[in-house]
């Protein structure tokens, strides 16, 4: 095959990967539009990457190539709409689905929200994001696990000394 063929099927690959991802969410009823508008950021720092993908809980041990890697933020922060809280992000990023010629990979990653100290917050669950990692940053969506009740998309960079910050708008049900 020639580079502009396996482009076009990799490309045919995400989309199908991610309607597959997003069959999984056990969304079975018709879309209704949220209620209240929430933006948030999670920021924290990046573990190096381990081979595999992440086993946390969430879409973390996606790896539909087998061919991935973790990134772990183990101590995250959210901060905005839905009221500071701790953390923690895991990112499996599949490898063997990297995009030529641009070198952006397909992901998949939760943040798991958790309350382990005095200034962690209300918000305790996990938010399941379908990403694209590339040399310029991350973008995709999110939904909350589990649930129906808030789903939006997001975009975010990593700095040189592995310090992410992601920036989330969309919509939750009160």
């Amino acid at each position: 095959m020639n580079e502009r063929h396996q482009a076009r099927s990799r490309i045919v690959i995400m989309f199908v990967l991610a309607a597959m991802v997003l069959s999984l969410s056990g969304r079975t009823s018709a879309y209704v539009p949220p209620e209240k508008a929430v933006k948030f950021t999670v920021a924290g720092t990046e573990s190096a990457p381990t081979n595999g993908a992440c086993s946390a809980v969430g879409y973390t041990n996606i790896c539909y190539s087998g061919n991935c890697e973790c990134i772990e933020v183990p101590k995250a922060i959210i901060n905005g709409d839905l009221v500071s809280n701790c953390a923690q992000a895991f990112i499996s990023v599949d490898k063997g689905l990297a995009l030529s010629p641009n070198g952006c990979e397909p992901a998949f990653a939760s943040i798991i929200s958790q309350n382990n100290g005095a200034n962690c917050g209300k918000f305790f669950g996990t938010l399941n994001l379908i990403l694209t990692t590339c040399a310029t940053g991350y973008s995709g969506g999110w939904d909350i696990a589990n649930s129906d009740s808030g789903s939006g998309t997001f975009t975010g960079t990593v700095t040189a000394k592995s310090k992410l910050s992601l920036k989330f708008q969309g919509g939750m049900l009160p």
